[in-house]
């Protein structure tokens, strides 16, 4: 069995972090800077603080200033230095923010690595003995997909492999005799590169660009986060796609189902398209759901599940019929209880 966790900074937030935008922009705005576009593209951000917060879907949005009487920024020159200039701010800080962490109660890290990879178990419609059983007799793998830039999350993996508590060697006794399988811990796979190792910032696709005058200007691709995968040359794209494919069960942990990763999404519904025995698991997070009732729990699984189907549109996927077979191998979670592990050192 194949489990493919898809990491977002909900992650880094459960660990106590400051690692959402409005965190890094607040501190950003607040950075004097004497260039005159750059003040212009700080102020823009200080007047439009929580649409911003969506950053990635902004950089698209904002290139419809370009060129405008009311600001500075008239070129893509112009827009490449805030942009630039806001990654180097945000390396930074992401680089002082992990810098907080405390890993020093590893068995605590392992263990609660070990239980929330398995929590994919409960979610399923089917009894869980079922499961334990599929699990007794197959080899498991897990991999992962992460779409953060910090390394917070290799390291607590890393810990949770030296512990030893996720058996590699696995017997498997079938009716003649018992054969020694192995079972799979894979490393971390950053889609979009590391502090250290090519950050990519932007958008899905050339239709997220506002600005339409810009799109023949081969620069841009630079902001296209798959196109800017394929033209680095680094197999990311070909390698988590073979990853998704190879995949039984999907966990999508700490993120928001953006416009901006568009294409793992629709990644995702071909496969569970293809192969009816797929499943999806949304861990979803809202500091506002209230569990005391169950249509307000199910009107909020509902709500995430149009959220993944929105991205369908305008493609061979967005048929009544096909949402309809995929929808019940999709499960939402809400305010589950994985990954919940603070790790920063006491001030």
């Amino acid at each position: 069995m194949n489990v493919l966790y898809f990491i977002g900074n909900g992650f880094d937030l459960n660990i106590g972090l400051k690692t959402r935008f409005t965190d890094v922009l607040s501190a950003y705005i607040c950075k004097e800077s004497n260039n005159v576009v750059l003040s212009s593209f700080k102020e823009h951000i200080n007047k439009n603080f929580n649409t911003w917060a969506i950053f990635e879907e902004m950089m698209g949005k904002y290139t419809d200033v370009i060129k405008k009487k009311e600001t500075p920024i008239e070129t893509l020159l112009d827009y490449s230095a805030c942009i630039y200039d806001f990654r180097v701010f945000l390396k930074n800080y992401l680089m002082n923010e992990e810098k907080k962490v405390n890993y020093s109660d590893k068995k605590n890290i392992a263990k609660t690595i070990n239980d929330s990879l398995f929590k994919f178990k409960q979610c399923l419609n089917c009894d869980p003995k079922i499961i334990d059983d599929i699990l007794e007799k197959e080899i498991i793998k897990f991999s992962f997909i992460s779409f953060n830039y910090t390394s917070v999350f290799d390291n607590c993996l890393e810990i949770f492999k030296n512990s030893g508590i996720f058996p590699l060697e696995k017997r498997i006794k079938n009716d003649v005799f018992n054969i020694t399988r192995f079972n799979v811990l894979g490393d971390v796979f950053h889609i979009h590169g590391t502090l250290d190792n090519n950050m990519i910032l932007g958008v899905n696709d050339i239709r997220q660009i506002k600005n339409s005058s810009l799109h023949s200007l081969e620069k841009l691709s630079t902001y296209i986060k798959p196109i800017a995968n394929d033209e680095l040359e680094n197999h990311r794209n070909t390698d988590a796609i073979k990853l998704i494919n190879e995949a039984d069960i999907y966990c999508i942990f700490g993120m928001s189902l953006g416009n901006t990763d568009k294409k793992w999404w629709l990644e995702i519904g071909m496969q569970l398209e293809k192969i009816p025995n797929k499943q999806l698991i949304i861990y979803a997070y809202d500091e506002n759901h209230d569990s005391s009732f169950p249509e307000n729990t199910l009107e909020a699984k509902d709500c995430y599940k149009n959220i993944f189907f929105n991205h369908f549109k305008y493609t061979a996927l967005d048929k009544d019929d096909i949402k309809k077979n995929i929808r019940k191998n999709i499960h939402v979670v809400m305010n589950g209880d994985i990954f919940n592990i603070e790790l920063l050192y006491s001030e």
